[in-house]
């Protein structure tokens, strides 16, 4: 931390420079792939970008996808400093079921040596755009409200789902 501000007791800003480790530092975008439905069948690729967000050389030792219907090609590569790489990504699913999985990406960054992104695919992934399935909602007052009748007003539907444990 070369800056830090409390604004509050409970809001602090810190400013941090980046440049004071010269070791490599990867960073995977986007965090997690989902690949929404597939047909059985036909198949999905998607990228993951690798970053090289260190001052050195970062070193991918290996990449590999797990779980069904996932696959990565296991390459090994450098990336100098600031570099980047697309690493394809591909979703060929055996049944219509949602499946999840994740891709390892293996390197020598000292405080990061294997990097996650989760996967998940199969019919239960609603993506933007497509239409969701029905359901019914209750109100506190016991009121019902069906999906189905705002869409077929031709309403904007936005819905957000939240939870806490």
């Amino acid at each position: 931390v070369i800056y830090e501000v409390q604004q509050s007791s409970d809001l602090t800003f810190r400013i941090y420079d980046y440049l004071d480790s010269p070791a490599p530092d990867i960073n995977a975008d986007p965090i997690e792939i989902s690949f929404g439905t597939v047909p059985v069948g036909e198949s999905q690729t998607l990228a993951v970008l690798v970053e090289n967000l260190g001052q050195l050389p970062l070193t991918i030792s290996g990449l590999s996808a797990v779980g069904s219907g996932f696959s990565v090609a296991s390459v090994a590569f450098t990336l100098d400093a600031f570099e980047s790489r697309e690493i394809p990504v591909t979703f060929q699913p055996s049944s219509t079921s949602r499946v999840s999985g994740f891709n390892s990406i293996r390197s020598d960054d000292p405080d990061e040596a294997e990097k996650i992104v989760p996967l998940t695919g199969g019919d239960r992934t609603i993506g933007v755009g497509d239409l969701p399935p029905d359901f019914t909602l209750v109100d506190t007052q016991g009121k019902s409200y069906h999906l189905q009748e705002f869409i077929d007003q031709g309403k904007i539907i936005i819905i957000a789902m939240f939870a806490s444990w």
